[in-house]
């Protein structure tokens, strides 16, 4: 219960961190990962084990790597990028419960749950990175 709050409070500061410092594409990044996120929380919440190929779950990731690769192409910053990509590995890694359907369940679900670390420091260290060198991609910011 304590990693699922500490993952939820991660979740909350690093967007909420993105959505107010980072830009348009800070802010879709933020808006499509915490409904990403609590949409994951609910298709997995029917009690079924990670024993076996989580399509649900899938799905969600698969459609959080088409915004995310949509907001990147429209972003001119480097984070979107990085963020969209390491989205593309977590969706890859369903992979391995489709190929061997006797894969360990424990390992499935910390594949699936270890992509959002990577994820979340390059979203924090690439809003940091370009606040620090002043780059905005806001118009409104620029006056």
């Amino acid at each position: 219960m304590i990693v699922a709050f500490l993952f939820w409070a991660l979740t909350f500061l690093c967007c909420g961190f993105a959505a107010l410092f980072g830009g348009r594409a800070g802010r879709h990044i933020a808006i499509v990962t915490v409904a990403a996120v609590l949409a994951t929380s609910l298709v997995t919440l029917d009690g079924r084990s990670w024993a076996g190929p989580q399509i649900p779950a899938l799905l969600v990731d698969a459609l959080l790597f088409a915004l995310l690769c949509g907001i990147a192409l429209r972003s001119d910053r480097w984070f979107p990028v990085w963020f969209a990509g390491l989205q593309l590995v977590a969706v890859a890694s369903h992979c391995g419960s489709l190929l061997a359907p006797g894969f360990a369940p424990k390992i499935y679900f910390l594949l699936q749950s270890f992509w959002a670390l990577p994820m979340y420091v390059s979203l924090i260290l690439g809003v940091a990175l370009d606040r620090r060198a002043g780059i905005r991609d806001d118009p409104a910011a620029q006056s």
